[in-house]
């Protein structure tokens, strides 16, 4: 499985409308299925389509959103601007869906929808492999059946430098029941770009439609299939593959404010049995998935100030300092790596500070205050 083919296809949680066991028996293996066939050029639309072009005069909705892109693969996730330098997306556009399928962090570019004659923008930390240390992200494993923990499905991205030239949108500070009355009147839309439509421009979907957790009456139950489903936002905005890790909006006092990252489509599969020992699964999507903005909000604030080292110098005075107390014993090379990582999270347990494994200047400011309490000993 190739990863355009994991990165483009939205998460699917699938559930046979039968007894709670087949229910689930079938849900574990279409949803391994789903992944495997793929979804490029699909989409989830309800009713008549309502995605159409931006207008020119949405400049400012434009400029804050863009693609995200394997120069290695082509795989596309939508991404949009939270201020010049950071991006957020969902989280399988960075981590894959499995570690045999996890994107090549080093190839992944963004382009803002407006600027796509300028060179993308790199993930920071390529002179040293430490992309992955500048992304945040709820989970770095998603989990495909039951329960599904798509709530942990998103990521926050520092860049190499700055790209989102307008600024990034606000995050709305909106309760669940304020966006929900906005979103009755109308007022929820989705801006993202679209792999099943003639070009990768941005879209605008409009009359989008936040719906309960086994909505219309299918014989689904979100509260069952998702672990954290309260942070779910269950929606009926029309997508197409690609769109995962674009922004559902309203609109605040001071422009657009972003409720929910989109990830991936709520499908319920009727399983019909057949004469013969196989059985044909009829496919009907059921609702839209994005995560309550508030999940991310504490990962933004994160990364903004997190201080990541950035010279191969600082990342080998860490290798050395940690090869010194016996924790560290791969190459002084300055080069992220999981061996690094590992050591720096053992480190970080022994004197009592939380396990991050990050290669911050926090953390070479304490490597060089234990190197001076032991060479003073």
């Amino acid at each position: 499985m190739s990863p355009k083919t994991v990165i483009e296809t939205q998460i699917k949680a699938v559930v046979a409308a039968t007894s709670l066991a087949f229910q689930r028996a079938v849900a574990i293996i279409l949803a391994i299925t789903l992944i495997a066939t793929a979804y490029p050029a699909s989409a989830a639309v309800f009713g008549d389509d309502q995605r159409v072009r931006l207008p020119d005069a949405a400049v400012a909705i434009s400029a804050n959103v863009g693609v995200l892109v394997s120069s290695q693969t082509g795989a596309l996730c939508s991404a949009f601007c939270l201020s010049p330098d950071v991006i957020a997306t969902a989280g399988h556009c960075v981590n894959g869906t499995s570690p045999t399928t996890r994107p090549d962090l080093s190839r992944l570019r963004f382009t803002p929808s407006t600027d796509r004659r300028r060179p993308s923008t790199a993930i920071k930390g390529g002179a040293n492999g430490t992309q992955s240390q500048n992304i945040i992200t709820g989970s770095r494993q998603l989990r495909l059946e039951p329960p599904i923990n798509a709530a942990d499905d998103w990521a926050v991205i520092k860049l190499e430098a700055p790209a989102c030239q307008a600024g990034g949108f606000a995050l709305t500070t909106k309760d669940r029941n304020t966006v929900t009355t906005a979103t009755d009147q109308g007022q929820l839309y989705q801006v993202a770009s679209h792999r099943d439509l003639p070009d990768v421009a941005p879209r605008l979907a409009t009359d989008c439609k936040l719906t309960a957790p086994n909505p219309n009456g299918a014989a689904v139950d979100a509260r069952h299939d998702f672990s954290d489903w309260p942070s779910i936002l269950f929606h009926m905005c029309d997508t197409g593959g690609g769109s995962s890790g674009s922004p559902l909006l309203i609109d605040g006092a001071h422009g657009p404010e972003v409720v929910g990252i989109n990830v991936g489509t709520y499908v319920l599969s009727r399983a019909i049995p057949l004469a013969s020992s196989s059985s044909e699964s009829r496919m009907q999507a059921v609702a839209n998935t994005a995560i309550d903005i508030t999940r991310i909000a504490p990962g933004f604030e994160a990364i903004r100030s997190r201080f990541i080292v950035e010279s191969v110098a600082d990342v080998q005075a860490i290798q050395s300092a940690l090869h010194a107390v016996k924790l560290y014993a791969g190459p002084i090379n300055g080069l992220w790596s999981p061996r690094l990582e590992t050591a720096v999270r053992a480190f970080e347990t022994s004197t009592g500070a939380e396990a991050t494994g990050l290669l911050t200047t926090q953390l070479l400011h304490s490597l060089s205050d234990q190197g001076t309490a032991l060479s003073a000993r």
